[in-house]
């Protein structure tokens, strides 16, 4: 794990261990951020009372004229079938789907893919994952600042993701120096983070606000499923690479297990091991369909 919670892992402190400080880390700032939301943002800028009369007017104004505008071209209420016949929406739900499927190959398995290509130790993999999720922020916050100063979407959402796919694709190149190859998940995960404040206002530019509400819903279920695509890849990858790398521990060797005395092969294994990643992969299934 390369976020903040890393420190603690392997510590107790208050008769707590790692693993349950992390959801405390995790826990306690998201329930105050949702307290200050709660409080502070209002649902129309007419109700905010941090902003001056002209700034609420202003505001008022421009989101009418922009209702107006969407209105002009926008079809009326979209369901969730009739958004699969729209060839945009349908086209973005595409387009995330392998966004995410490439974003979350880098962001779950990044530190298995370290440690099995240059076997750094446990501080310095912890430094290392810190490096890309750093990049990724200032990334987001540039593109969204540029995005919203120009006025402009298409290109800000689609130049991060053409970006990201090139450095994803040039890491595949082994072999490459530790620094050339955290400089290249560093460029990937920039890119497959700083698109997003663009790509989620794409449905609004041409679908009135309760047809973009449902093409959002029908966009971000068809994207997740690309967190199980990616497991499917990466657990495939592995056994393949473990077959193909130490092919002595085969089913030709078997081996003695020292708590029941029965005789094991390294077939049988794998063959457990995939009937547990196979019941893994259903609860995400199961959870994503919910």
């Amino acid at each position: 794990m390369g976020t903040i919670e890393n420190g603690i892992y392997y510590r107790t402190l208050f008769k707590l261990k790692g693993w349950q400080w992390m959801y405390i880390v995790w826990g306690v700032p998201s329930v105050i951020l949702g307290i200050i939301v709660l409080i502070f943002l209002t649902d129309r800028p007419k109700d905010a009372k941090w902003l001056s009369s002209e700034e609420r007017e202003v505001l008022e104004t421009e989101l009418t004229q922009e209702l107006l505008a969407r209105r002009t071209n926008a079809g009326g209420h979209l369901t969730l079938f009739q958004a699969l016949r729209n060839v945009k929406v349908l086209l973005l739900a595409l387009a995330y789907f392998f966004i995410v499927t490439g974003n979350y190959g880098v962001e779950l398995f990044l530190p298995t893919i370290l440690r099995d290509w240059y076997h750094p130790s446990d501080r310095l993999l912890t430094w290392i994952l810190m490096i890309p999720p750093l990049g990724a922020l200032f990334g987001m916050l540039l593109i969204g600042y540029t995005s919203d100063r120009t006025k402009e979407r298409r290109f800000h959402a689609a130049i991060p993701i053409l970006i990201g796919a090139i450095g994803l694709g040039l890491t595949l190149i082994r072999h490459q120096p530790l620094t050339t190859m955290i400089i290249l998940f560093t460029v990937t995960s920039i890119g497959t983070k700083a698109y997003l404040p663009a790509f989620w206002s794409l449905p609004s530019l041409f679908l009135s606000e309760s047809a973009a509400a449902s093409s959002i819903g029908f966009i971000n279920s068809i994207g997740n499923l690309g967190v199980c695509f990616t497991a499917v890849i990466v657990m495939i990858l592995r056994f393949d690479r473990h077959y193909r790398e130490e092919p002595h521990k085969n089913i030709r060797h078997p081996t003695i297990s020292s708590n029941s005395n029965e005789l094991f092969t390294s077939e049988q294994q794998h063959t457990e091991q995939r009937s547990l990643f196979i019941s893994v992969l259903f609860i995400i299934i199961t959870r994503e369909l919910k």
